[in-house]
Protein backbone atom coordinates (compact mmCIF):
# COMPACT_ATOMS: atom_id res chain seq x y z
CA UNK A 1 0.00 0.00 0.00
CA UNK A 2 1.04 3.35 -0.98
CA UNK A 3 2.18 5.86 2.26
CA UNK A 4 -0.86 7.28 2.60
CA UNK A 5 -2.93 10.01 4.44
CA UNK A 6 -7.11 9.62 5.07
CA UNK A 7 -9.07 12.15 6.14
CA UNK A 8 -11.94 10.33 8.17
CA UNK A 9 -13.48 13.70 9.43
CA UNK A 10 -12.44 17.20 8.10
CA UNK A 11 -15.15 19.40 9.39
CA UNK A 12 -15.15 22.06 12.54
CA UNK A 13 -16.46 21.56 16.35
CA UNK A 14 -20.15 20.37 16.31
CA UNK A 15 -19.81 18.25 12.28
CA UNK A 16 -22.54 17.30 10.71
CA UNK A 17 -25.93 19.80 10.96
CA UNK A 18 -29.13 18.74 12.28
CA UNK A 19 -31.93 20.08 9.85
CA UNK A 20 -29.32 21.19 6.90
CA UNK A 21 -31.55 21.19 4.04
CA UNK A 22 -31.03 18.77 0.97
CA UNK A 23 -31.12 22.29 -1.10
CA UNK A 24 -27.94 23.78 0.44
CA UNK A 25 -25.09 22.00 -1.75
CA UNK A 26 -22.20 22.65 1.20
CA UNK A 27 -21.52 19.39 2.37
CA UNK A 28 -21.52 18.45 5.84
CA UNK A 29 -18.25 17.29 7.12
CA UNK A 30 -17.72 14.71 10.27
CA UNK A 31 -15.68 15.92 13.24
CA UNK A 32 -11.60 15.90 13.12
CA UNK A 33 -10.14 12.49 12.63
CA UNK A 34 -7.12 11.65 10.26
CA UNK A 35 -4.83 8.70 9.72
CA UNK A 36 -1.28 8.45 8.60
CA UNK A 37 -0.97 4.99 6.70
CA UNK A 38 3.25 4.07 6.20
CA UNK A 39 4.49 0.50 6.08
CA UNK A 40 2.91 -1.23 8.43
CA UNK A 41 2.10 1.56 10.83
CA UNK A 42 -1.29 3.28 11.45
CA UNK A 43 -0.96 6.61 13.19
CA UNK A 44 -4.60 8.34 14.05
CA UNK A 45 -4.75 11.69 14.65
CA UNK A 46 -7.84 13.08 17.04
CA UNK A 47 -10.95 10.37 17.37
CA UNK A 48 -13.64 12.66 16.23
CA UNK A 49 -17.11 10.77 15.53
CA UNK A 50 -17.84 8.47 13.33
CA UNK A 51 -14.17 8.02 12.55
CA UNK A 52 -14.38 4.36 13.85
CA UNK A 53 -17.09 3.51 11.51
CA UNK A 54 -15.44 4.72 8.99
CA UNK A 55 -12.39 2.99 9.85
CA UNK A 56 -14.21 -0.88 9.77
CA UNK A 57 -16.24 0.66 6.45
CA UNK A 58 -12.77 0.94 4.79
CA UNK A 59 -11.19 -2.50 6.22
CA UNK A 60 -8.44 -0.25 8.03
CA UNK A 61 -6.08 -1.86 10.06
CA UNK A 62 -6.24 -0.83 13.90
CA UNK A 63 -4.05 2.25 14.59
CA UNK A 64 -0.56 1.71 16.47
CA UNK A 65 -1.25 4.75 18.52
CA UNK A 66 -3.54 7.88 18.58
CA UNK A 67 -2.16 11.28 18.85
CA UNK A 68 -4.38 13.48 20.27
CA UNK A 69 -3.79 17.58 19.74
CA UNK A 70 -5.75 19.19 22.54
CA UNK A 71 -8.93 17.73 24.92
CA UNK A 72 -12.04 19.08 22.97
CA UNK A 73 -15.09 16.82 22.54
CA UNK A 74 -15.55 17.47 18.85
CA UNK A 75 -11.57 15.64 18.66
CA UNK A 76 -12.67 13.07 20.95
CA UNK A 77 -16.14 12.37 20.70
CA UNK A 78 -15.34 8.52 19.38
CA UNK A 79 -12.69 7.95 21.68
CA UNK A 80 -14.96 5.11 23.57
CA UNK A 81 -16.26 3.40 20.81
CA UNK A 82 -12.74 3.16 19.31
CA UNK A 83 -10.90 1.63 22.40
CA UNK A 84 -13.78 -0.84 22.94
CA UNK A 85 -14.10 -2.12 19.43
CA UNK A 86 -10.31 -2.41 18.96
CA UNK A 87 -10.60 -4.65 21.72
CA UNK A 88 -13.00 -6.59 20.93
CA UNK A 89 -11.19 -6.81 17.57
CA UNK A 90 -8.57 -8.18 18.74
CA UNK A 91 -9.92 -10.69 21.23
CA UNK A 92 -12.32 -11.86 18.49
CA UNK A 93 -9.09 -12.15 16.16
CA UNK A 94 -7.41 -14.44 19.31
CA UNK A 95 -10.42 -16.50 19.49
CA UNK A 96 -10.65 -17.27 15.64
CA UNK A 97 -7.03 -19.07 16.28
CA UNK A 98 -8.43 -20.86 19.17
CA UNK A 99 -4.82 -20.65 21.44
CA UNK A 100 -7.16 -20.02 24.22
CA UNK A 101 -7.54 -16.03 25.65
CA UNK A 102 -3.93 -13.75 25.51
CA UNK A 103 -3.54 -10.44 26.93
CA UNK A 104 -5.03 -7.60 25.37
CA UNK A 105 -1.72 -5.31 24.46
CA UNK A 106 -2.75 -1.56 25.82
CA UNK A 107 -3.75 0.94 22.97
CA UNK A 108 -1.24 3.79 23.81
CA UNK A 109 -3.28 7.26 23.49
CA UNK A 110 -0.24 10.18 22.98
CA UNK A 111 -0.45 14.30 23.81
CA UNK A 112 0.96 16.53 25.79
CA UNK A 113 0.94 16.40 29.72
CA UNK A 114 -1.76 19.29 30.19
CA UNK A 115 -3.63 17.66 27.37
CA UNK A 116 -3.74 13.89 29.18
CA UNK A 117 -3.05 14.81 33.27
CA UNK A 118 -4.99 18.67 33.51
CA UNK A 119 -6.70 18.64 36.26
CA UNK A 120 -9.87 19.54 34.97
CA UNK A 121 -9.83 18.80 31.51
CA UNK A 122 -7.46 16.01 31.08
CA UNK A 123 -8.10 12.83 29.43
CA UNK A 124 -7.39 10.56 32.63
CA UNK A 125 -9.69 13.00 34.51
CA UNK A 126 -12.45 13.18 31.88
CA UNK A 127 -12.23 8.80 30.87
CA UNK A 128 -11.15 7.35 34.13
CA UNK A 129 -13.37 4.09 33.61
CA UNK A 130 -11.31 3.05 29.80
CA UNK A 131 -9.27 0.25 30.37
CA UNK A 132 -6.27 -1.45 28.42
CA UNK A 133 -5.41 2.16 27.48
CA UNK A 134 -1.39 3.53 28.21
CA UNK A 135 -1.69 7.19 28.64
CA UNK A 136 1.55 8.50 27.35
CA UNK A 137 2.04 12.23 27.58
CA UNK A 138 5.02 13.96 25.81
CA UNK A 139 7.54 14.92 29.10
CA UNK A 140 8.33 17.93 27.29
CA UNK A 141 7.64 20.36 24.27
CA UNK A 142 10.08 21.01 21.45
CA UNK A 143 12.26 17.41 21.64
CA UNK A 144 12.15 14.97 19.69
CA UNK A 145 10.97 11.56 20.97
CA UNK A 146 12.09 8.37 18.99
CA UNK A 147 9.67 5.58 18.61
CA UNK A 148 11.62 3.03 17.01
CA UNK A 149 10.68 -0.36 18.88
CA UNK A 150 10.35 -1.09 22.67
CA UNK A 151 12.36 1.41 24.31
CA UNK A 152 13.11 5.25 23.05
CA UNK A 153 15.54 7.87 24.12
CA UNK A 154 14.51 11.42 23.34
CA UNK A 155 17.14 13.63 21.88
CA UNK A 156 17.05 15.18 25.22
CA UNK A 157 18.30 12.24 27.10
CA UNK A 158 14.89 11.68 28.65
CA UNK A 159 13.90 8.30 28.87
CA UNK A 160 10.71 7.76 26.81
CA UNK A 161 9.45 3.95 26.86
CA UNK A 162 7.78 3.71 23.08
CA UNK A 163 4.29 2.08 22.90
CA UNK A 164 5.12 0.73 19.65
CA UNK A 165 7.15 -2.64 18.78
CA UNK A 166 8.52 -3.51 15.97
CA UNK A 167 7.15 -1.16 13.46
CA UNK A 168 8.86 1.27 11.42
CA UNK A 169 11.15 4.01 13.18
CA UNK A 170 9.02 7.66 13.61
CA UNK A 171 10.15 10.57 15.40
CA UNK A 172 7.63 13.14 17.22
CA UNK A 173 7.76 16.56 18.37
CA UNK A 174 5.35 18.45 20.06
CA UNK A 175 5.12 22.38 19.74
CA UNK A 176 2.80 24.28 21.57
CA UNK A 177 -0.24 26.81 20.42
CA UNK A 178 -2.46 28.98 22.00
CA UNK A 179 -6.07 27.49 21.36
CA UNK A 180 -8.66 28.34 24.28
CA UNK A 181 -8.69 28.40 28.33
CA UNK A 182 -10.24 25.13 28.02
CA UNK A 183 -8.41 23.36 25.74
CA UNK A 184 -5.10 23.00 27.88
CA UNK A 185 -1.95 21.34 26.45
CA UNK A 186 -2.59 22.09 23.04
CA UNK A 187 -0.14 21.83 20.20
CA UNK A 188 0.60 21.08 16.69
CA UNK A 189 2.72 17.92 15.91
CA UNK A 190 5.77 17.10 13.64
CA UNK A 191 6.31 13.53 12.98
CA UNK A 192 9.03 12.22 10.95
CA UNK A 193 8.86 8.87 9.01
CA UNK A 194 11.48 6.42 8.50
CA UNK A 195 14.76 5.23 9.08
CA UNK A 196 16.50 7.84 7.92
CA UNK A 197 13.48 10.59 8.87
CA UNK A 198 12.87 11.06 4.87
CA UNK A 199 9.45 12.41 5.18
CA UNK A 200 8.28 14.66 7.31
CA UNK A 201 4.77 15.70 8.31
CA UNK A 202 3.10 18.66 10.34
CA UNK A 203 -0.68 18.55 11.91
CA UNK A 204 -1.21 21.84 13.36
CA UNK A 205 -3.52 20.60 15.59
CA UNK A 206 -6.18 23.80 16.56
CA UNK A 207 -4.57 26.98 16.56
CA UNK A 208 -5.65 30.64 17.01
CA UNK A 209 -2.32 32.19 17.33
CA UNK A 210 1.11 30.77 17.70
CA UNK A 211 4.15 32.42 19.43
CA UNK A 212 6.76 34.52 16.86
CA UNK A 213 9.29 31.73 17.82
CA UNK A 214 7.16 28.69 16.80
CA UNK A 215 6.26 30.20 13.34
CA UNK A 216 9.52 30.75 12.44
CA UNK A 217 10.85 26.80 14.01
CA UNK A 218 13.03 25.40 11.63
CA UNK A 219 11.68 22.09 11.80
CA UNK A 220 8.75 23.64 10.36
CA UNK A 221 10.64 24.56 6.89
CA UNK A 222 9.04 22.30 3.94
CA UNK A 223 7.18 19.55 5.51
CA UNK A 224 5.72 17.06 2.70
CA UNK A 225 2.41 17.33 3.85
CA UNK A 226 0.81 19.88 5.83
CA UNK A 227 -2.40 19.23 7.77
CA UNK A 228 -3.67 22.90 8.35
CA UNK A 229 -6.54 24.22 10.88
CA UNK A 230 -8.67 26.40 8.77
CA UNK A 231 -11.57 27.00 10.44
CA UNK A 232 -13.27 30.06 8.35
CA UNK A 233 -11.77 31.82 5.39
CA UNK A 234 -11.55 35.80 7.12
CA UNK A 235 -13.69 35.75 10.30
CA UNK A 236 -11.58 36.66 13.82
CA UNK A 237 -12.17 36.00 17.48
CA UNK A 238 -13.33 32.39 17.16
CA UNK A 239 -10.58 30.49 18.94
CA UNK A 240 -9.44 29.37 15.65
CA UNK A 241 -7.19 30.52 12.58
CA UNK A 242 -8.70 31.45 9.08
CA UNK A 243 -7.25 31.26 5.57
CA UNK A 244 -6.27 35.15 5.35
CA UNK A 245 -3.66 34.10 8.67
CA UNK A 246 -2.65 30.59 7.33
CA UNK A 247 -1.35 32.22 3.88
CA UNK A 248 1.37 33.94 6.12
CA UNK A 249 2.16 30.35 7.60
CA UNK A 250 2.33 29.29 4.07
CA UNK A 251 4.45 31.78 3.26
CA UNK A 252 7.26 31.25 5.77
CA UNK A 253 7.11 27.33 5.96
CA UNK A 254 7.59 26.80 2.69
CA UNK A 255 10.45 27.97 0.60
CA UNK A 256 9.93 26.38 -2.57
CA UNK A 257 12.70 23.58 -2.69
CA UNK A 258 10.28 20.60 -2.40
CA UNK A 259 6.84 19.96 -3.78
CA UNK A 260 5.20 19.84 -1.09
CA UNK A 261 1.03 19.53 -0.43
CA UNK A 262 -1.09 21.42 1.88
CA UNK A 263 -3.99 19.73 3.47
CA UNK A 264 -6.75 22.38 4.96
CA UNK A 265 -9.07 20.68 7.42
CA UNK A 266 -11.49 21.78 10.21
CA UNK A 267 -13.73 23.53 7.56
CA UNK A 268 -16.49 25.52 8.82
CA UNK A 269 -17.06 29.01 7.45
CA UNK A 270 -20.32 29.28 9.29
CA UNK A 271 -19.06 32.36 11.48
CA UNK A 272 -17.72 34.07 8.04
CA UNK A 273 -21.88 34.18 7.17
CA UNK A 274 -22.56 34.96 11.12
CA UNK A 275 -19.68 37.74 10.99
CA UNK A 276 -21.13 39.47 7.53
CA UNK A 277 -18.33 37.96 5.80
CA UNK A 278 -20.51 36.20 3.11
CA UNK A 279 -24.46 36.14 2.84
CA UNK A 280 -24.68 32.33 3.13
CA UNK A 281 -22.45 29.81 4.97
CA UNK A 282 -19.95 29.32 2.08
CA UNK A 283 -20.20 26.00 0.05
CA UNK A 284 -16.78 24.48 -1.60
CA UNK A 285 -17.30 26.45 -4.47
CA UNK A 286 -16.48 29.64 -2.56
CA UNK A 287 -14.12 28.18 -0.67
CA UNK A 288 -12.11 27.15 -3.53
CA UNK A 289 -12.66 30.54 -5.41
CA UNK A 290 -10.84 32.25 -2.47
CA UNK A 291 -8.03 29.85 -1.96
CA UNK A 292 -7.47 30.40 -5.97
CA UNK A 293 -6.81 34.10 -5.55
CA UNK A 294 -3.99 33.13 -3.48
CA UNK A 295 -0.23 32.77 -4.94
CA UNK A 296 1.51 30.02 -2.86
CA UNK A 297 5.34 28.92 -3.11
CA UNK A 298 6.50 27.02 -5.84
CA UNK A 299 5.64 23.15 -5.43
CA UNK A 300 3.00 23.94 -2.72
CA UNK A 301 -0.21 22.01 -3.68
CA UNK A 302 -3.28 23.26 -1.88
CA UNK A 303 -6.52 21.18 -1.47
CA UNK A 304 -9.84 21.67 0.71
CA UNK A 305 -9.77 18.16 2.81
CA UNK A 306 -13.02 16.12 1.88
CA UNK A 307 -14.18 13.16 4.42
CA UNK A 308 -13.11 10.07 2.94
CA UNK A 309 -10.19 12.02 1.21
CA UNK A 310 -7.11 10.02 0.65
CA UNK A 311 -3.64 11.98 -0.30
CA UNK A 312 -0.58 10.03 -0.66
CA UNK A 313 2.95 10.71 -0.23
Amino acid sequence: MENQIRVWGSGAAFGRELGNPEALKRPQRDQTALSIFFKDLHILIDAGAPCTEKMINAKATPPDLLLITHPHNDHLSDLDKLIFSRKRGYNYAQSRLKQGKSQYPPFPIVGTEECIHHEKYGLKKRYPYLDSVAWTPFPAYDAWYLFTGKESIATNQTEFVSPLDSKPPLAIKALPVSHSSHGPGSCLYIIKLGTDHEYTIVISGDFESMDKAIINHPDLKDPDVLLLETNTLYSTGTHHTNWEKNTALINTWFTGQKTSTVILYHISGYEDWEQGYFDIIPDDITWQREINKFNPPSGCNIEIATDGGCYTF
